[in-house]
């Protein structure tokens, strides 16, 4: 990480009281992967849900 963004993540962890910048960061990937989990989740539901109507009608 360069000096730059290592400053950017330790003013945002001051910003959100956090101690430890690595707190931040773990935080912010954890939400990130569970955002894109259920984007994933209901592009598959839908998926599945046109899958089974184009096979009923047939």
């Amino acid at each position: 990480m360069d000096d730059e963004r290592g400053d950017r993540v330790v003013a945002c962890g001051g910003l959100a009281e956090n101690r430890d910048p690595e707190d931040l960061y773990i935080a912010v990937w954890l939400t990130i992967e569970v955002i894109v989990a259920a984007a994933v989740y209901v592009a598959i539901v839908k998926l599945w849900q046109h899958y089974k109507s184009c096979r009923s009608r047939a």
